[in-house]
């Protein structure tokens, strides 16, 4: 009897036992749910957040560079709060960032190197985007001679090698963002609920000249600098300032312009110097291609090409015989030097490059050309009297491309690849302003007056473009119409802009908080 009671103590034993064990597993799990439920929710917050915080950004970067100037903000004026579904986001700016001294490579840089070594970093931000020639370079970090981690031909410009002594340029707004769930002050109970991520935007600029101003000074002007959505007349006093004819910008801190008797003024970030040796007589330039720091193209009303390749002189490398009113070079092969390019004029000229000699290939050509604008080494175009608009796409002879049923002088064309297909612009007289959707012209000229003389056009994107007029103007296209942005003291003859290839980001950085 004694031994049953025993038992049975022992059993109730057992199951009080069972019973605080079941019991404290029956916590642990509670607690493992509801901390797994904590930190799933935490998770998903912090995930909410960054993609709220990406959401600031592309915000930022849109009014940073819409084609509706009226829209577009400044990178010194950029505050931008909204909420957006269960959070919210919040952006600010420093900037923008121009290098007016510029460094210069240390050394040759190869296609695929990824630590630039200069002279100094000094000036120049800690991190972001730069611009050697005409590629873009994205790195993550500087010391006092090197950028480092370098992304090489960022947003779809070309990984290239560079000569030594190659000036480094840099125009950027810095933006950082905050996303937040459920707000930008999230609660304790929330951590991971907040997020922070930083961009680096590059900065459009751009140059036009034209005729002599009163002073004597030469007549430029310059977009975006120092003042961000103007452009501003640059005091640029010489001797003896001559009528400017065209521009060619490769960088920030890189360009060209030329004009009347022998006028080649090369700038280097802060000052512009005039490089005339070399060009016979007093021979008035009209037409110039630069392509990187150790190479520029020129032509003159004479007929003659000249090629520059550094130092303080020019060479003569062709002669086709006629005024070269048009010349466009590229690079295809990354190698800082022209590979292919044509030279276009009077007299129905067409002089093909291809990387080592000038021949006449103007098979189909029936009028006088003005303009050319060369996409690849297969593809470019030509426009000139009585509207006539030329393409070539490689072989022997040049294509008649259908335009409006218009009669004018076309002055400027200007080309470029979107998503596979050439678009771009063609102007002349009679406010004639002729756009290119890849299949076919049709008149765009919205908001211009119906007497001008346009005398030059630079297309950015299929929403956003630049034209020049003889009466002093600048205009710019935002997609549906042209507005006036500027008026100089004299007639303008052309210009060019510095803009992101495709788009404006450079280096992106994640921060937890």
């Amino acid at each position: 009897m004694k031994t049953k009671s025993s038992q049975l103590g022992f059993l109730s034993l057992v199951a009080v036992l069972l019973i605080m064990i079941m019991g404290f597993l029956g916590l642990v799990i509670a607690y493992m749910v509801v901390s797994s439920a904590t930190s799933t929710n935490n998770i998903q917050q912090a995930e909410m957040a960054l993609d709220l915080g990406d959401a600031g950004l592309e915000q930022a970067v849109h009014e940073l560079e819409t084609s509706t100037l009226s829209n577009r903000i400044t990178c010194s004026g950029l505050s931008i709060s909204n909420t957006l579904g269960a959070g919210a986001y919040s952006v600010s700016s420093s900037g923008p960032f121009f290098v007016s001294s510029p460094t210069s490579l240390n050394g040759a840089l190869t296609a695929s190197a990824t630590t630039i070594t200069v002279n100094s970093t000094s000036g120049y931000q800690s991190s972001g985007r730069i611009m050697i020639d005409r590629e873009l370079i994205n790195y993550t970090n500087i010391d006092s001679t090197h950028f480092n981690n370098a992304t090489r031909g960022a947003d779809g410009s070309t990984a290239s090698s560079h000569a030594t002594g190659a000036l480094v340029a840099q125009s950027q707004c810095n933006l950082t963002s905050q996303g937040g769930v459920p707000s930008l002050s999230p609660a304790s109970t929330t951590l991971g609920g907040k997020r922070s991520v930083t961009e680096n935007a590059q900065v459009e600029e751009g140059w036009a000249a034209g005729l002599t101003l009163t002073g004597p000074v030469w007549n430029m002007a310059r977009w975006n600098n120092p003042t961000e959505k103007t452009w501003t007349q640059q005091a640029a006093g010489a001797a003896s300032p001559q009528n400017l004819n065209a521009v060619s910008a490769i960088s920030n801190v890189d360009v060209w312009i030329v004009g009347n008797n022998a006028t080649a003024l090369h700038f280097n970030g802060s000052s512009w110097t005039n490089v005339s040796s070399g060009i016979s007589g007093a021979e008035n330039l009209v037409s110039v291609s630069a392509i990187s720091s150790s190479q520029a193209w020129t032509g003159d009303g004479k007929g003659n090409v000249y090629k520059w390749t550094g130092g303080a002189s020019w060479t003569m490398v062709a002669s086709p015989g006629n005024s070269v009113n048009g010349l466009s070079m590229l690079d295809t092969t990354g190698s800082g030097t022209a590979s292919v390019g044509w030279a276009v004029g009077t007299k129905k000229t067409a002089f093909l490059y291809n990387g080592t000699t000038w021949t006449s290939t103007n098979t189909g050509v029936s009028v006088d050309l003005n303009s050319v604008s060369t996409l690849s080494g297969s593809d470019a175009w030509a426009a000139g009297l009585t509207g006539h608009i030329f393409q070539w796409t490689g072989g022997a002879s040049w294509n008649t491309i259908s335009t409006p049923s218009a009669l004018p002088t076309l002055n400027s064309i200007s080309m470029m690849k979107s998503g596979g297909s050439d678009i771009g612009w063609a102007v002349g007289t009679s406010s004639t302003a002729w756009f290119y959707n890849g299949t076919s012209w049709a008149s765009s000229n919205t908001g211009l007056p119906g007497s001008l003389t346009l005398t030059g056009v630079k297309i950015v994107s299929s929403n956003e473009a630049w034209l020049t007029d003889s009466n002093d103007h600048i205009y710019e296209w935002n997609g549906s119409t042209w507005t006036l942005v500027f008026t100089a003291g004299a007639g303008l003859n052309g210009l060019d802009i510095i803009h992101p290839a495709t788009q404006p980001f450079s280096a992106w950085k994640e921060n937890v908080s």
